[in-house]
């Protein structure tokens, strides 16, 4: 959600004035908090912008509540080959799909 040229040289501030008014100081833009599901072309046309504040914030919360069910299905066995690969499938069980896969739906 937080694009990751937020972190380059003389953007420090930026990204830490950001974190503050998302009351999330600590937030780690590598993990898994900060994934969330997109079809290719939609991530394209994002590209590094950063959403209003009041976006970022309803995103992340919806993000936050499926990272137990990613952090689940990979403790149950599943290894993935690539970054990619784990990407996607957390981005599966972020939209549902997974569920269904493993449901029978």
């Amino acid at each position: 959600m937080i694009p990751q040229e937020i972190k380059q040289a003389g953007r420090e501030n930026e990204l830490a004035n950001l974190l503050t008014r998302l009351e999330r100081t600590d937030f780690d833009i590598d993990g898994l908090r900060n994934l969330g599901p997109a079809h290719r072309s939609c991530n394209n046309q994002k590209g590094t912008t950063v959403y209003p504040d009041t976006i970022l914030h309803e995103r992340l919360i919806f993000i936050e509540h499926k990272v137990p069910e990613v952090e689940r299905f990979v403790a149950g066995g599943h290894k993935f080959r690539t970054f990619e690969e784990a990407t996607v499938t957390g981005a599966s069980v972020c939209d549902g799909s997974m569920y269904a896969v493993r449901h029978g739906g």
